[in-house]
């Protein structure tokens, strides 16, 4: 459960988008998800997700 109003709330098994494209080095990722209540955008560690696709403008994962 996020912490700050700038943190995203992950649920195990949802797919989070990534925003910023040069995470490698972060520990945090900025993204956001999209389900029946809306589009969230904030920030989530980087230990909480797997990649699930690597594309050129949008890489995605899934929550672990």
């Amino acid at each position: 459960m996020a912490e700050d109003e700038n943190e995203l709330s992950l649920k195990q098994g949802s797919i989070v988008n990534v925003i910023d494209s040069d995470f490698e080095g972060n520990d945090w990722i900025e993204g956001y998800t999209e389900d029946e209540t809306g589009i969230k955008h904030g920030f989530f560690p980087k230990s909480f997700v797997r990649l699930l696709a690597d594309g050129e403008l949008v890489r995605s994962f899934i929550v672990r």
